[in-house]
């Protein structure tokens, strides 16, 4: 069974108050599988031109995951979602970037942290 965490993209000043405001461009979206062992997982990446849409995310990802395989296998570690988040945080981006949890979402500036 496959799963999706969506990572909203969120105004910079913003991020680390109660109050955020989500942008209605980028963002990401990752789907992920597992076994008793592993979990596999690729990404789709919305583009700050595009308009974030989570079928449209959930589709890219699926057909990634399907076709190009895993972008990376982890150790089944619980939560699983915190392991991903982790993984994406320190390796997917260039330099590192934070991705908080606020208000049941998963938001993140994708600027790179110092």
């Amino acid at each position: 069974m496959n799963k999706f965490i969506h990572i909203r993209q969120v105004n910079q000043d913003l991020v680390l108050s109660d109050v955020f405001e989500l942008s209605n461009t980028g963002g990401l979206t990752v789907v992920y599988t597992c076994t008793n062992d592993d979990v596999f997982f690729s990404v789709a990446c919305c583009s700050q031109r595009d308009q974030f849409s989570r079928t449209i995310g959930r589709k890219v990802a699926l057909e990634r995951l399907l076709k190009e395989g895993p972008l990376d296998i982890l150790a089944a570690v619980h939560p699983i979602g915190d392991s991903i988040i982790e993984w994406i945080e320190l390796n997917y981006f260039d330099k590192p970037v934070k991705i908080f949890r606020r208000e049941h979402r998963w938001v993140s500036t994708f600027e790179e942290i110092a």
